[in-house]
């Protein structure tokens, strides 16, 4: 029986040459571990389209290019900065120089075609130019080095199947049927199968269909999942640090965190993998090495069901901005905190509540499952206006101590004590974690800084 690898390369780690150099490397040392324990077995890389450039004079990502360019927005612009990074990667190996010709001449062909149905004018732009050209010229530029490793499989050899439209589509239930189906092909035997991430194939129309922001992620978890491959490297441009680089110092790295530790640092705007990727991986139990591509000597993150104690079992500290709906005058009649969360629930509105006094409460509004969370949020505070509650929505930051059992460990709220008695505030209310792994407070935005640093020195 064959068996399989895989690991996956986002945006940035593939941009430009001097990223493609380190990831042709660590790619080919990957194939030849595997090798060593299965002469035919083969590796699936999973590659996203071009992230950011840091030399370049435009900074987004080639897909908030693309997602431009679809809505008419900096066409001339947005094409010549894509031609301009994808043609000095297939310089600096040597490529042709009509390498890229094909993706370009059907790229311009999708953005004058504005009589095609819009999602999949998108999926067709935005794949193009991105995963699939990307596909391409990493097969090409690891059998450069090595010739014939690796082989570039096509979107509709691939197995990967959607539904539900060409844009934000879902994983069809067809698809691990359909890998394991595609892989059982002698041609990937010993080799490297080098697939494009983010992409599949509408399970209806047999037309490209993208998944949402994130879905090379699901991809590659999507392959390991069929094809029974227990753990994965993730490669990006961060690891999951115990602080968010921006706001301290050279915070260590967190080594282990378990899927529930990870899924806080996601609910706290960290972007180090997509929501729907740790799903698969929780339900799979498969390992998630998180790693950084320009810093591979510093470690990686473990990521599983299990994880170290780390300090005390306290992992990091997490902040993020956010609104806050603070409330008063509770209890003058019976029901009427409840009719406040009923509200936010009927609008589809999640959110978690900040424990209060008898006559005080707080909410922290965290995302809309229906329709836009600005409109619905404004329905909310209609009705509570009519209630006659006392209320203020205010901007504030909410900070999270994350850790498996944080709840029991005294450190935690001894050092959130301390924190707000050293900087002269007032501690707030304090969420304790109904799922045990982190416990949350709000202040005010200009704060953030102070207590995330003075946190992180008492703790770590």
């Amino acid at each position: 029986m064959v068996s399989f690898g895989a690991l996956k390369w986002g945006g940035t780690s593939v941009g430009t040459p001097a990223a493609l150099d380190l990831a042709r490397a660590e790619t080919l040392r990957y194939h030849q571990e595997l090798l060593k324990k299965d002469s035919d077995a083969t590796t699936i890389v999973v590659v996203s389209g071009t992230g950011k450039q840091k030399d370049s004079p435009v900074s987004e990502k080639n897909t908030d290019l693309l997602e431009q360019i679809v809505r008419g927005e900096n066409v001339d612009r947005n094409v010549l900065e894509i031609k301009r990074r994808e043609d000095r990667n297939a310089s600096h190996y040597g490529l042709p120089q009509d390498f890229n010709a094909q993706n370009y001449q059907l790229l311009e062909r999708y953005i004058t075609d504005t009589n095609a149905d819009t999602n999949l004018r998108y999926s067709r732009i935005v794949a193009i130019a991105g995963e699939l050209l990307k596909r391409r010229q990493f097969a090409a530029i690891l059998n450069l080095l090595q010739p014939d490793v690796a082989v570039e499989v096509n979107e509709k050899e691939s197995g990967f199947y959607t539904t539900g439209g060409h844009i934000k589509a879902s994983i069809a239930e067809i698809t691990n049927e359909k890998i394991r189906e595609a892989f059982s092909n002698p041609k990937y035997r010993g080799k490297i199968a080098v697939v494009a991430g983010f992409c599949g194939i509408d399970n209806g129309t047999g037309e490209i269909s993208t998944l949402a922001r994130g879905g090379s992620d699901a991809s590659v978890l999507k392959y390991c999942e069929a094809l029974g491959i227990r753990e994965v490297p993730i490669y990006s441009d961060t690891m999951l640090r115990v602080a968010d680089p921006a706001v301290v110092h050279y915070p260590e790295t967190i080594r282990e965190a378990t899927y529930g530790e990870v899924a806080e640092f996601l609910g706290y705007g960290a972007s180090i993998v997509a929501p729907e990727a740790l799903d698969i991986a929780e339900r799979n139990l498969i390992k998630l090495l998180l790693r950084d591509t320009f810093h591979l000597s510093s470690g990686e993150t473990a990521v599983s069901v299990r994880g170290s104690n780390g300090k005390g079992n306290i992992k990091g500290i997490a902040a993020c901005d956010n609104l806050v709906l603070s409330l008063g005058n509770l209890h003058l009649e019976p029901g009427e905190y409840s009719r406040v969360t009923d509200a936010l629930k009927r609008y589809g509105i999640g959110f978690t509540a900040e424990a209060g006094d008898n006559r005080h409460s707080s909410l922290v509004p965290l995302d809309s499952s229906n329709g836009s969370f600005g409109v619905n949020l404004g329905h909310v505070v209609e009705e509570i206006r009519n209630s006659g509650l006392s209320f203020e929505l205010k901007n504030a930051t909410r900070i999270g101590l994350i850790g498996e059992g944080i709840e029991t460990q005294p450190r935690a709220l001894t050092a959130l004590g301390q924190t707000f008695e050293a900087l002269g505030l007032r501690l707030g209310t304090i969420t304790k974690p109904e799922n045990g792994i982190a416990l949350s407070i709000t202040t005010d935005k200009t704060y953030k800084g102070r207590v995330v640093n003075d946190l992180y020195s008492r703790l770590f």
